[in-house]
């Protein structure tokens, strides 16, 4: 694994957990105090399956920008092939024969 790939893992990884307590929190505040013990069941199982998507769709996002922002740096600093152009004038070569 190269390390920039493992430097892309720890991004996910930490925007992963920042969504998943964003969504937490968000839940939190709009969720009712008094419900039953099925309701707060529903509830938790549809917060993690909220959180679960938003993190894929962040985590894919933001793995699509930095493969695309690290080519663009590839191709600006790739190495260029040096072209060597050799021309032969050939009435120089057939007067010196």
């Amino acid at each position: 694994m190269k390390k920039i790939e493992m430097v892309l893992g720890g991004l996910e990884l930490l925007a992963a957990l920042g969504v998943s307590t964003l969504v937490g929190s968000a839940l939190g505040l709009v969720t009712p105090a008094k419900m039953g013990i099925i309701k707060k069941l529903g509830v938790g199982i549809a917060g993690t399956a909220i959180s679960l998507m938003a993190q894929e769709a962040v985590t894919s996002y933001m793995d699509k920008q930095f493969k695309e922002i690290l080519g663009q740096f590839r191709d600006v600093f790739k190495k260029k092939e040096a072209k060597v152009e050799v021309t032969i004038n050939v009435e120089e070569v057939e007067a010196q024969a």
